[in-house]
């Protein structure tokens, strides 16, 4: 039996032809972010492709940071041969949902404002498999309490400004962290990733030392004293507390053990986002200007605002008494 030799350029080619893809994997609605309250359903919806056909979608998703639940997604009308693209859905209800209490014969508490819901969808087709990025929905107070405190974050210039800030932060390290664990499980690995580690790593104990400096100075204010602003300094502790874990998982370049860790971080930062809110509306605007609002904001816009944290550094005197 005569078989052609092939050219190494054309068996580059031939190979490139017949080689496996992973599929391609999106989340298609609503495709971001989501803000829900506690008693929502929302529907979300993903698209995903592939050269040789989708075998399995299956969604997951973890209430705070805890640990992974998972759906098969029905693929409709799929066939034998497996249909080279996929569009599915899955419907949370809000409601439904329940937090772990941390006594063991507590029961189970529902969704309140500050909670999170992270999720991602993961596609095979006959060999090789893709996830999405991780998404969230934050689950946000009922609509009289937050479009009041909202406003009174904008007509006063004050509000969670700070805050909302620390959650940001605290997202993009969670989701930069989810990223690159993919791509290296992929095999998609660079020669930089490992500094890439280190660098949220560092990010990750810098927010930390923020945090904890914010705590700090409230105390020493004794707005701590105040009630609500009591429970706020709480979920911030509560925040560092899991930040470091997930820095030092990062600095071992164990990516999947800081995910968790890093979820709940940012879970605390958003039920102290939620207890700000709710001292916004509580005081009203008049009071948001007045002494309490007004060193709370202040400190959390100074620990966000490098620029003007630099001032609060003690300064030494001069020889000539004048500071440094």
């Amino acid at each position: 039996i005569y078989t052609p030799r092939l050219s190494s350029a054309a068996s580059d080619v031939y190979k490139r032809q017949v080689a496996d893809q992973p599929p391609e994997l999106a989340f298609s609605w609503p495709g971001h972010d989501v803000q829900a309250t506690a008693i929502e359903e929302r529907t979300l919806r993903f698209t995903a492709t592939d050269d040789y056909g989708i075998r399995s979608m299956t969604f997951y998703y973890a209430v705070n940071g805890g640990a992974w639940e998972s759906v098969e997604l029905p693929l409709p009308g799929q066939s034998p041969a497996a249909p080279a693209e996929q569009a599915s859905e899955h419907t949370l209800y809000l409601e439904e949902l329940t937090v772990a209490t941390p006594l063991a014969d507590a029961p189970a508490r529902p969704l309140q404002a500050g909670d999170m819901i992270s999720f991602y969808t993961e596609a095979r087709d006959h060999t090789l498999e893709a996830r999405t990025s991780l998404y969230f929905i934050d689950v946000r107070p009922f609509d009289r309490s937050y479009r009041e405190s909202q406003s009174m974050a904008g007509q006063s210039g004050q509000g969670g400004g700070g805050a909302d800030e620390l959650v940001q932060r605290q997202r993009e390290i969670v989701t930069a962290t989810w990223n690159l664990k993919n791509r290296l499980s992929r095999g998609e690995g660079e020669p930089g990733d490992e500094d890439q580690a280190e660098v949220l790593a560092l990010l990750q104990r810098t927010l930390a030392d923020q945090v904890t400096t914010l705590i700090e100075r409230a105390a020493a204010r004794r707005l701590t004293l105040e009630e609500g602003i009591d429970t706020f300094s709480r979920e911030l502790t509560s925040a560092t507390e899991d930040m470091i874990p997930a820095a030092e998982k990062l600095e071992a370049q164990d990516l999947e053990a800081a995910v968790a860790p890093a979820q709940q971080a940012l879970q605390h930062l958003l039920a102290a986002q939620a207890t700000v809110n709710d001292v916004a509306v509580s005081m009203g605007v008049a009071d948001m200007r007045g002494t309490t609002g007004r060193s709370l904001s202040e400190l959390m816009d100074l620990e966000m605002d490098q620029e003007r944290y630099r001032y609060e550094t003690p300064q030494a005197p001069t020889p000539g008494g004048e500071p440094a």
